[in-house]
């Protein structure tokens, strides 16, 4: 499962599910899923407290299309339960 984040833009370029937050998409993803993160700075501190395993990558284009390194940025991460990956943030 792919989830897509985008501050500016509630349609992600037209990917769904579309959220305009980290920590939504990461409360709807199911164990394994990979959440897509444009670029942008994201004032929040996501946070996992479920037995999954979700996947963070960040920096990617507003199609989702490409990535540019390092250009998606949140304040912290904070993991109680579960396993958090965390690419390109």
């Amino acid at each position: 499962m792919i989830l897509y984040v985008n501050l500016s833009d509630s349609t992600c370029g037209g990917n769904s599910p579309c959220y305009v937050s980290i920590q939504a998409s990461v409360n709807a993803a199911t164990n394994g899923a990979h959440i897509r993160i444009s670029a942008g700075n994201y004032d929040e501190t996501p946070s996992l407290n479920q037995s999954k395993t979700v996947t963070l990558s960040g920096s990617w284009n507003a199609s989702f299309t490409s990535q540019t390194s390092n250009s998606s940025r949140i304040r912290s991460l904070r993991v109680t339960q579960g396993t958090l990956h965390v690419k390109e943030m």
